[in-house]
This record gives C-alpha cells, structure tokens and sequence, in this order.
C-alpha cells in the first residue's frame, strides 16, 4: 500500500475497487497510515456506486482510531512505528538522500498489479 504515496493521485483516481480492496492498510502503522490516507484523492473516478469512497472512508476511520489512541499512548509498538524501521533507523535510513538518483521509479499499473508488486 505504500506505493500509493509515489503514485499519482490521478491514477490512483483510476485504480479498481479490487485493486483497493487488495491493499491490507490494516498492516500499516500509523505514520504510513497517514502518507497513505494523504496520497488518497477525495473522489473516485468509476464509483457510481460509491463503493471506492466507502473503502477511503473506511481507511479514514481506521486513522482516527490509531490517531485518537495515540493521543492516549495505547498504541501497540508495531502500530507506532513498524519494527522494519529500528534497522534502518540504526544506518540512517534505507538509501542515501544526498546521492543522485539512478532512475526513476515507476508506480505498477492496476492492470497487472500483483505481477508488478511481485516483482518489486
């Protein structure tokens, strides 16, 4: 789900609603919770049933919810920050910020979605 923060929000506009509903933001903590929501666009193109805003309204409660216990600190410690990050905070991150970049990077299309998230 992460990759949604690289992705245009004119494509992610676009994407299908089983392509959404295969996105487990339940996984993420709360601080990639809140670049996800961020990057999400407030409509959907193809919603006419309004399936695709109820799955951003759904991602945006899930947020309140982690934002509201942590103001209580009740958070679990994988829901303030994903134990992946303690070794990479340890190099100072996971790539150098000052280098040039080598290439761009591509957001996966939703046409074949699993495939590219497979091969990344």
């Amino acid at each position: 789900a992460l990759w949604l923060t690289r992705m245009p929000a004119s494509r992610i506009r676009k994407m299908a609603l089983a392509d959404l509903r295969r996105l487990d933001l339940g996984r993420l903590d709360v601080v990639e919770l809140r670049a996800v929501y961020a990057a999400l666009p407030s409509e959907f193109d193809a919603d006419g049933d309004g399936a695709k805003a109820m799955w951003r309204e759904d991602a945006r409660r899930r947020l309140s919810a982690l934002a509201l216990r942590e103001a209580e600190d009740k958070l679990l410690r994988r829901e303030v920050r994903h134990p992946v990050y303690d070794a990479l905070d340890a190099v100072g991150g996971p790539f150098d910020p000052d280098s040039e970049a080598l290439a761009a990077v591509a957001a996966p299309s939703t046409t074949n979605l699993e495939a590219e998230l497979a091969a990344v």
